[in-house]
């Protein structure tokens, strides 16, 4: 809504200020002092990160685009304007479209107003209150606010239903973006031999954030280490890793990606898809060759085109990880693709027995390798498919 206002101010040539969490401080702390001492700039803009601590006496007017869920936080807004020494009416428009939700909260919002008048400040006759919860009080302030009735065919429980748990992993998810907003670009969990961390990456460092952030993983994976980093460093490694300078640990989890990561990420992901593919390509092709060979008789002249085309089939699940060498050394085979599964056991054996400069074997020994071959390239072809339909 701020941008769609901003776009309506600059069309219409009116100054404005503008205050939200995406702005960084000392800026802020200039569109406040632009706002109360240029008699040009009438318009202050904010989101609810101005809700707090703003002396706006200046400003007679508050109007409130979207209405929040809690009355606390519409009282905050008004007070920045309304508060001591203001010499002035303070006039509040609140913006609500008829017969939609904001209406129905208008409702909501003073119902919780004059509850919390009655209770907590003992203005009325109430000194106490019942606090329903579950997933069935739930479904009933959803169906009060979205205005449709309960069905009365659903039978109705004497019990509450017990509320699910949240993770960890959730929470931590919930409670960072609540800090952080679109200003969090990347939330991960790492494991590897037996070693957890959670990684974050935000557009940049702010300490008092980072500090929220750090109580968050420590009270949610208090045996996790906690690394943060900007978008510039990320980007970096990235990089990096593109090059095949440097290798990222695959056993991840990632709790929360931002959608313009998610886009970059998906193309990322797409481009080695389509590397490994040409490359798995280039894999059944000598495999073909391999084939025809043995078939016309020559099976041990087959052999080479078979270990080229092993070669390949491994090479293409590599591309994945950016991970592009010829020939794959025999630990990385091991240690990155038979322990996760991508290929079966025997290819140590396979590979090596294939790699020998001097084959001397039984036809019936190349037939084993060729059927071998024949298995590895299947296991291959459906890991890369199961990633691209994924």
């Amino acid at each position: 809504m701020l941008e769609l206002i901003c776009k309506l101010a600059d069309k219409k040539n009116i100054e404005y200020a503008l205050h939200t969490g995406s702005v960084p401080q000392a800026k802020r702390r200039l569109e406040i002092k632009r706002f109360k001492n240029s008699p040009n700039c009438r318009l202050f803009l904010s989101s609810d990160a101005g809700s707090t601590g703003l002396n706006l006496q200046n400003a007679n007017v508050v109007i409130n685009i979207d209405m929040p869920w809690n009355p606390a936080k519409l009282e905050q807004r008004i007070a920045r304007a309304w508060r001591k020494h203001q010499t002035r009416p303070v006039q509040v428009i609140n913006l609500v479209c008829e017969h939609s939700i904001e209406h129905r909260m208008l409702r909501l919002l003073n119902a919780k107003k004059n509850l919390a008048h009655e209770v907590v400040d003992g203005l009325g006759e109430q000194t106490s209150m019942t606090m329903p919860s579950g997933r069935a009080a739930f479904m009933e302030r959803m169906e009060s606010l979205m205005g449709e009735p309960r069905s009365t065919q659903v039978a109705t429980k004497t019990a509450e239903e017990p509320e699910i748990p949240i993770s960890p992993a959730q929470q931590l998810r919930e409670d960072s973006v609540s800090i952080w907003g679109d200003r969090l670009d990347l939330l991960q969990e790492f494991n590897q031999n037996d070693k957890q961390s959670i990684v974050a990456v935000v557009d940049h460092h702010e300490p008092s954030l980072k500090d929220d952030l750090e109580r968050n993983v420590s009270d949610n994976f208090p045996e996790h280490q906690f690394e943060i980093l900007d978008r510039n460093t990320y980007e970096t490694i990235q990089r990096l890793a593109e090059a095949g300078l440097l290798k990222l640990n695959t056993e991840l989890q990632t709790l929360h990606r931002s959608p313009l990561l998610s886009k970059k990420h998906q193309e990322a992901t797409q481009k080695q898809l389509n590397k490994a593919r040409k490359r798995l390509n280039q894999a059944e092709h000598k495999y073909n060759m391999a084939q025809v060979l043995s078939k016309g008789g020559f099976i041990i002249e087959a052999m080479p085109s078979l270990g080229e085309a092993v070669e390949s089939s491994l090479e293409s699940l590599a591309l994945l990880e950016n991970h592009d060498s010829s020939p794959l050394s025999i630990s990385y085979i091991e240690s990155d693709l038979i322990r996760t599964s991508r290929v079966p056991k025997e290819t140590i054996s396979l590979i090596s027995q294939l790699r020998e400069d001097n084959i001397k074997i039984s036809e019936k020994y190349a037939q084993t390798l060729l059927e071998s071959g024949e298995t590895l390239l299947q296991q291959v072809t459906e890991t890369l498919n199961k990633i691209t339909l994924g």
